[in-house]
């Protein structure tokens, strides 16, 4: 966050929040730059405590239940800013990264 407060970036912008997981990047995009937000996962259980935590600060956040190998052109259209936060924690993701 505090990255995404250096760049200031112009309100309105499109973002998409990949491995959204509770989506606090994501709302932190929206309620600080006024961002349009849409918070992707591969995991549906977590979209729940991204609408919760979405209504506790006043923002709306659209979401879509995806992992990122599946995300095609449509999907990314429109968007000016894909950013990540705290994902890839499960060592079964690693060993594809892995040197």
């Amino acid at each position: 966050m505090d990255f995404l407060k250096r760049c200031a970036m112009p309100s309105g912008s499109h973002v998409m929040e990949l491995g959204c997981g509770w989506g606090l990047a994501g709302i932190y995009c929206a309620k600080t730059f006024g961002a349009v937000v849409t918070s992707v996962d591969i995991d549906p259980e977590v979209f729940h405590y991204l609408h919760r935590h979405s209504e506790i600060n006043d923002v709306e956040i659209a979401t879509m239940n995806l992992g990122f190998e599946d995300l095609t052109r449509k999907h990314l259209k429109g968007m000016k800013v894909l950013i990540g936060a705290d994902i890839c924690f499960w060592t079964a993701w690693w060993s594809p990264f892995a040197p």
